[in-house]
């Protein structure tokens, strides 16, 4: 797949697109959280991947996933969910 090359701040963001070896099937990204606000983000191209949420609080690691050309373009992914009464 096709991906966005960024470096670990967010700042530094290259929207050039960047077209990965063969065996690129996800591009990972991984958020190191040394607390809520202060964070580094990592971004690569991987064999294979796994979403996971290991923060202990505040601090941790999170792993975010895609297997779209060019899809690891948002800083982060978010969703909201409603209830409605």
């Amino acid at each position: 797949i096709k991906r966005y090359r960024c470096s670990d701040y967010l700042i530094h963001f290259d929207k050039t697109p960047v077209t990965e070896l063969a065996n690129c099937n996800f591009c990972r990204t991984v958020y190191t959280y040394r607390d809520e606000d202060n964070y580094r983000i990592a971004k690569d191209c991987v064999t294979s991947c796994v979403p996971q949420d290991r923060r202990g609080g505040q601090i941790g690691l999170v792993t975010e996933c895609c297997d779209e050309d060019y899809c690891n373009t948002a800083s982060k992914q978010s969703s909201t969910s409603f209830l409605l009464i």
